[in-house]
């Protein structure tokens, strides 16, 4: 919706996923307008790989001078469990067993560490937009939740933890 909306106003809007089909079908969903907006998309790219982060950035370098705005939205919900157990031995074993290490790893990895990098990855574009066009004129914007600062988990206990770090980034 954010690269619609971008678009829609005129922005020339460059996206990347982990899925080629998704991403076609994003560009496919745009209906240009008299603003002269646009949706590329840019090769697949998984957020967790510097390599894949190091890729974009150059095909990006070869079409920009410059990146005006930065979104970072990456995320995946990781492991659920809802906590409905009353009693705390039946919660556990509940938790303990549909909840791993490497789960809770890969959620963070996305949700957190894959936003920070895509952002460290992208700064001399970012900074480039600053030198030509002011301090004002690039900006990142971290798509997190409303999960990251709730109280009740939702029994997505890994997700909430790494939106309320996504909310720090």
């Amino acid at each position: 919706m954010a690269t619609q909306a971008l678009a829609a106003n005129g922005a020339k809007v460059y996206i990347t996923g982990r899925r080629k089909e998704a991403l076609d079908k994003a560009v496919q969903s745009h209906d240009p307008n008299d603003f002269g907006g646009e949706i590329i998309a840019c090769s697949t790219c998984d957020v967790t790989s510097k390599s894949d982060l190091e890729k974009l950035v150059k095909e990006l370098e070869g079409k920009e001078k410059y990146l005006n705005l930065l979104v970072a939205a990456a995320g995946i919900p990781g492991p659920k469990a809802p906590p409905e157990e009353d009693k705390a031995t039946d919660l556990k074993a509940k938790l303990w067993e549909n909840e791993t290490f490497e789960a809770w790893d890969d959620t963070w990895r996305t949700d957190v560490s894959g936003v920070y990098f895509t952002t460290v990855a992208f700064l001399p574009l970012l900074q480039a937009g600053t030198e030509t066009h002011g301090h004002l004129s690039a900006s990142v914007i971290v798509i997190s939740s409303m999960s990251g600062i709730m109280r009740d988990s939702q029994g997505h206990f890994a997700y909430n933890a790494a939106k309320g770090g996504t909310v720090h980034v």
